[in-house]
């Protein structure tokens, strides 16, 4: 809160005060990796200038992670012979499902869906992602065949429109 004031009026004053802390007699520090996370994010939202939100910023980052799991089970498929667009498919799916349980966890934390809700959750994010899916799929499956035949391009292609999609649908829908 205190980096939001000082970034947010420069003509402020500040210094250090110095502070010994007592030893802890009870419970716990609430510093866990929510809250790491959720001060990168904000210090990358206000070097943008505010232009990117912070939960943008953390579901832009969990789609990054996304990729490479995407990647990862696409060439695992196609190197088990499975054809591009199966492979595609798979890949995506799998993605997904990654990409909804980081996202419940780091990027609508304050949100979150447990138990059954985060089932029925999990079945909703697919249902309404379902054109983002046929949107990268078809994509990609287009551009490897008729464009570039190559394989990460392709699938690069997909994975940006499922991902626009997907950021609206989840605020509104899944995560309100």
């Amino acid at each position: 809160m205190l980096l939001d004031i000082l970034y947010s009026n420069k003509n402020l004053r500040h210094g250090e005060v110095p502070f010994d802390f007592g030893k802890r007699l009870h419970g716990e520090s609430k510093l866990d990796i929510y809250v790491v996370w959720k001060f990168i994010t904000f210090l990358l939202s206000k070097l943008t200038g505010g232009f990117l939100p912070v939960n943008l910023i953390s579901f832009l980052f969990v789609g990054g992670s996304g990729v490479f799991v995407h990647f990862a089970v696409l060439y695992t498929a196609l190197a088990m012979s499975a054809p591009f667009m199966v492979a595609q498919s798979m890949a995506t799916l799998v993605a997904a499902t990654s990409n909804f349980l980081l996202n419940n966890l780091l990027t609508f934390q304050d949100r979150r869906l447990r138990g059954a809700r985060k089932f029925w959750g999990y079945l909703k994010f697919l249902a309404v992602s379902a054109v983002g899916i046929v949107a990268n799929v078809s994509a990609a499956t287009l551009a490897y065949e008729r464009l570039v035949h190559v394989v990460f391009f392709a699938t690069l292609a997909g994975i940006a429109i499922d991902t626009v999609w997907k950021f609206v649908i989840a605020n509104r829908f899944i995560w309100k």
